[in-house]
């Protein structure tokens, strides 16, 4: 069977959610089905460091500046070298700017975009969300988190639904398996063994919603303590 070559093109891959998703996709990626490339248009950050680490073919700091527009065609040349089959764009605004421009000049039979913003405000942003949807005429397929990602892509985005695939972020149970019992691990961090505990780890935006997980939050919480206290009524009954 004959290798996709497999090209990905981010701005630069600093820590966080979707970088990290990224660097777990590399490592575990199919390299006898994918031939995989990797640039960059920025320098490399704390996580493309780790995937360079890897060993895939890498380019950093394709761009000089942030309007080189001679980056698109040093895109387009890179993409045409490596005989890119398709190119896996993660989602910041460059990116997309750079990437689809370069893609469609090189004649890449598929540009996919990773999307993993929601409700982000730019400077200009009713012009700039309107050059986002000019440049996602030239995508093939939008990858979405969620079936709520993919309601606010087409709501807010406007891009057609049939373009939008969900593919859900893969989580390795494993990595976060514990030897200790629910009680063992509220105890160690001085809980008591019979509080109800919710958690949240996300950078502190509107797009990552806290007053929604705490308004969930304090769901679970008066539930749990309407059934202990129907417990307690059934027991003295």
């Amino acid at each position: 069977m004959k290798s996709i070559n497999l090209h990905i093109l981010a701005s630069y891959l600093a820590i966080g959610g979707a970088e990290q998703l990224l660097l777990e996709l590399l490592k575990n990626i199919n390299r006898e089905r994918f031939t995989v490339h990797i640039s960059l248009l920025r320098e490399p950050g704390i996580i493309g460091n780790e995937i360079m680490a890897l060993g895939f073919p890498f380019k950093t700091c394709i761009i000089k500046s942030r309007f080189d527009l001679s980056g698109i065609f040093k895109i387009a040349q890179i993409l045409t070298e490596t005989k890119t089959d398709v190119v896996l764009l993660i989602n910041h605004l460059n990116t997309l700017f750079y990437g689809v421009l370069g893609a469609q000049i090189a004649g890449v039979p598929a540009c996919i975009n990773w999307e993993n913003e929601t409700y982000k405000k730019y400077p200009l942003h009713s012009i700039t969300m309107f050059g986002r949807w000019m440049l996602h005429t030239g995508i093939d397929t939008v990858v979405a988190a969620a079936q709520g990602h993919r309601d606010y892509i087409a709501r807010v985005e406007r891009i057609p639904r049939k373009k939008i695939e969900v593919i859900y972020n893969g989580v390795d149970p494993i990595k976060f398996r514990s030897s200790l019992t629910p009680q063992e691990a509220k105890t160690r961090l001085g809980i008591p063994p019979d509080s109800p505990v919710v958690s949240i780890l996300a950078v502190l935006r509107p797009d990552k919603n806290h007053g929604m997980f705490i308004r969930a939050a304090q769901l679970i919480v008066e539930k749990k303590l309407q059934i202990r206290n129907r417990k307690h009524f059934l027991l003295l009954r």
